[in-house]
């Protein structure tokens, strides 16, 4: 897992062309993915452990198996 300094976090994020993954479909999702949007950072996907979660769309993004 890499590592990040909060204060570049969108540069490097942005920089890096690659696809942006929040782990957890529920209520800490929800805060990554707003802190994320405030930061003018796209999510590409959510990640669940809950079968209940994959493959359903939450606020227009797709939530994906961890394997």
């Amino acid at each position: 897992m890499k590592k990040y300094n909060i204060n570049d976090i969108s540069s490097t994020l942005k920089k890096n062309n690659e696809k942006i993954v929040c782990f957890g479909a529920g209520v800490i999702g929800e805060i990554s993915l707003y802190a994320m949007r405030q930061k003018g950072i796209s999510v590409d996907f959510f990640c669940d452990s809950s079968e209940k979660k994959q493959g359903k769309s939450y606020f227009g993004i797709e939530t994906i198996s961890p394997e």
